[in-house]
């Protein structure tokens, strides 16, 4: 099979190509995540930093602003270089910048070199996304969507447990697990030559879309930017959670995400037979429910067993949710359009990590902290109904093109 050759009998182009596209999902978890249990250790080493409370979620969600700027802007890179050129520059960028983390000296400062990780990991896995398109196509495609995001929740099983107990020792050690994309990079090198492809057309070749693609391109953005408000804000809000019923260090807090993670991969990895039994309707339906359920009684907690037990659904809804919306995507755009709107798709919902956690503390701060977890329950609820109107925009989004 010759590069920009689809297969849809899950024939591989090569282990090293499938290995990046496998494990390469894990970058941004760990980019978005890492951290976490370490955000009350940096907000009592920076508290006398004006605006600390506001600065210290933006630790976090700072990765949110990068992924949302640099994504979409990923099909420019690959017209202008090779999948191979713009995976290594990135790669190595995420590990310099996971290095210099380390070293922060302000709040400021770690912010800034976190939206540069952010920039390299969008940039980086948009286009892995993009190849994964352009090799794959059905069953086979799906397939290897649901290890690609199954395996970052696997990789994030075992490390952001290890960011904790390091955190318990340094939280300057935390930031250094990035060093992990050294294994990515060697897969690039290994996969030498079959990565010399360009999955992007020149400007002045590009088709554009069509009016009804236009109109999908609009509403699947919209939804993925409402997925990614209610997924991905609560990691800035979670460990504080944590804290005030009852676990006292960075490793015990790591638990917690270490449960969401769990059971997100159990639904990435079997996504492929879940979409086959359902269909992509039905997965959304499924993953707003458990969702809900996840943050509402997340919000009720007050003791161990609910907290991990709320973070078990909420983990396993959005493991359904994400996967889907990239499917969802893969099966309704082609060739260019699809780098594209794969690239608005992951800047979208990322969009949400940096857009959720500053408006939801506003409500902390003028309510009370549970409400953070209620507002979101409440959002997906309204998304579930959505769905279940026969002409809403949610629907028309989920309709398989």
């Amino acid at each position: 099979m010759t590069a920009g050759q689809a297969s849809d009998d899950g024939e591989r182009p090569d282990r090293a190509v499938d290995g990046i596209i496998i494990l390469s999902a894990m970058l941004t978890g760990l980019a978005m995540t890492g951290l976490v249990p370490v955000l009350p250790l940096i907000a009592r080493e920076f508290a006398g930093s004006p605006g600390s409370d506001y600065l210290t979620k933006m630790v976090v969600s700072i990765v949110g602003l990068s992924v949302m700027v640099a994504a979409p802007f990923s099909v420019v890179a690959t017209r202008r270089f090779t999948c191979r050129q713009i995976l290594l520059v990135s790669f190595v960028g995420y590990a310099v910048c996971a290095a210099v983390s380390s070293m922060a000296f302000s709040l400021a400062f770690l912010i800034a070199v976190r939206f540069v990780q952010g920039v390299c990991v969008a940039v980086g896995v948009t286009t892995v996304l993009g190849i994964l398109g352009h090799l794959y196509q059905g069953q086979a495609r799906d397939l290897r969507l649901g290890l690609h995001m199954g395996f970052s929740a696997v990789g994030l099983f075992f490390l952001v447990p290890l960011a904790g107990y390091l955190g318990d020792i340094d939280w300057r050690l935390s930031p250094l697990l990035g060093g992990i994309v050294l294994v990515h990079l060697g897969l690039v090198l290994a996969a030498g030559r079959k990565l010399d492809i360009r999955l992007s057309q020149p400007a002045q070749s590009q088709v554009a879309l069509e009016a009804r693609d236009r109109a999908a391109a609009i509403r699947i953005g919209l939804l993925a930017f409402a997925i990614g408000v209610a997924l991905y804000s609560p990691s800035a809000f979670l460990p504080f959670k944590a804290m005030a019923i009852g676990f006292d260090s960075a490793s015990e807090i790591s638990l917690v995400a270490t449960v969401a993670v769990s059971t997100s991969a159990v639904a990435s990895l079997g996504y492929a037979r879940i979409r086959g039994f359902l269909g992509i309707r039905a997965v959304y339906l499924a993953g707003f429910s458990c969702g809900a359920l996840g943050m509402a009684c997340t919000g009720l907690a007050s003791g161990h067993v609910l907290l991990f037990a709320s973070s078990a659904v909420m983990g396993f809804g959005g493991g359904l949710l994400v996967t889907n919306v990239y499917a969802d995507c893969a099966q309704r755009f082609f060739g260019d359009a699809q780098v594209r709107m794969t690239g608005i798709v992951k800047g979208t919902s990322f969009a949400g990590l940096f857009v959720g956690p500053l408006i939801l503390q506003v409500l902390a701060d003028a309510t009370a902290p549970d409400a953070v977890f209620y507002a979101l329950a409440a959002m997906l609820a309204g998304l579930f109904a959505l769905m279940l109107r026969p002409d809403s925009m949610a629907q028309e989004a989920a309709e398989g093109g």
